[in-house]
């Protein structure tokens, strides 16, 4: 009398073609040279008996599996002998997940920079994440070169330890693969972009008007930075030279070009007269703990330069005085689109330099700036 049944192997892999081969059968009973016969039937642990056949000793498949709509079965097998004697066994058949889909990287840790999956970091030592299917072992290269190893848990998330490694500053492109347990690999994912930035950004230099000599009209100031930072709020200012605010005047930060690095100061308010700052001096700064790259590394140090609006300056000298004045009546009466037309002695902005604009530089003739 048969006392059990044995199969060879209880897996198999997704997406194979039906009549792939499961495992052999077998058969224990004491009886030697007995021959046995092999079949479905129905009763408990029947329910997916219809997902395979029997061909002879073999158990085969009578579908195509998806290990991601169905990773187990269910089946109920009966050996009998010549002699019609049987045996009846429940058998868990599984289905193996075979590597289909590209795997994903989605981030690194420490991203420092401005976003959180920018890929930005002045972290050198980096823990790689991603998604794949469950369960894959996942193959990291760096540059086409193998990194190392990790696996998928269950979820189908993943984290490769590079930490041992310290990148120097530069772009790194990384890339993965899966592979499952019957050696099946994908092709590699799309590449994750990398920068390591760990160097501070450098000071910015300062331009006013544009680097023209001319402290008549202070309309605009220009901030240069070596590479792309990000200002935080308050971290620019321009007040008088003693500290205090620039009375009924608002400092408006810009980025016109959206480059990051050339920002541009202008200024708005009831103080403000033809665009520009009223006369004084006037201190430009730029707080160290305002200003990060893009990596997220501090400005090393703070930034100040002094300068002045002086109405009627032509040539930035700190002084109005008669070379001033030779520049003023060459614009007397001209305005804006004439020849000759001097937009830096237009005091109210009104596109003509005229009596108005002549009484006011007429106030300044031998004011002196020191600092």
């Amino acid at each position: 009398t048969p006392t059990d049944i044995t199969l060879s192997a209880s897996s198999v892999a997704e997406n194979q073609s039906v009549g792939t081969a499961v495992g052999t059968l077998g058969t224990v009973d004491p009886d030697a040279g007995n021959t046995f016969t092999y079949s479905l039937v129905s009763g408990t642990g029947s329910t997916d008996n219809t997902s395979f056949t029997i061909s002879g000793s073999t158990l085969q498949t009578a579908a195509i599996f998806n290990f991601e709509a169905k990773s187990s079965y269910s089946i109920r097998l009966r050996t009998t002998d010549q002699g019609g004697l049987w045996f009846e066994k429940t058998f868990i058949i599984g289905v193996l997940n075979v590597a289909e889909v590209v795997p994903t990287i989605t981030g690194i840790s420490t991203d420092t920079g401005s976003s959180a999956s920018d890929g930005i970091t002045s972290d050198p030592t980096l823990l790689i994440n991603g998604t794949s299917e469950p369960g894959m072992t996942i193959t990291i290269y760096r540059g086409g070169v193998l990194a190392g190893t990790t696996s998928a848990n269950g979820s189908g998330n993943w984290i490769f330890d590079y930490t041992g490694t310290s990148l120097g500053d530069g772009s790194y492109n990384f890339t993965a693969t899966a592979s499952d347990t019957l050696g099946h690999t994908t092709a590699a994912s799309a590449p994750y972009a990398v920068t390591i930035d760990g160097t501070a950004p450098a000071l910015p230099t300062a331009s006013i008007n544009d680097g023209a000599a001319q402290r008549s009209m202070v309309r605009k100031l220009t901030l240069s930075f070596g590479e792309k930072v990000v200002l935080g709020t308050g971290a620019v200012t321009v007040t008088n030279s003693d500290g205090s605010a620039v009375a009924d005047t608002t400092l408006l930060v810009s980025n016109p070009t959206g480059d990051q690095r050339n920002y541009v100061l202008s200024f708005s308010g009831t103080g403000v007269v033809g665009g520009s700052l009223p006369d004084g001096i006037y201190d430009l700064s730029v707080a160290a703990a305002g200003v990060q790259d893009l990596a997220g590394n501090g400005l090393v140090g703070s930034f100040s330069q002094r300068f002045h609006r002086l109405y009627g300056d032509y040539d930035g000298n700190k002084t109005v005085n008669n070379a001033d004045y030779f520049w003023f009546k060459q614009t007397f009466n001209k305005s804006l689109g004439e020849t000759g037309f001097l937009d830096l002695f237009d005091y109210d902005g009104n596109g003509t330099v005229n009596n108005g604009d002549y009484f006011q530089f007429k106030k300044r003739v031998g004011v002196i700036y020191t600092y």
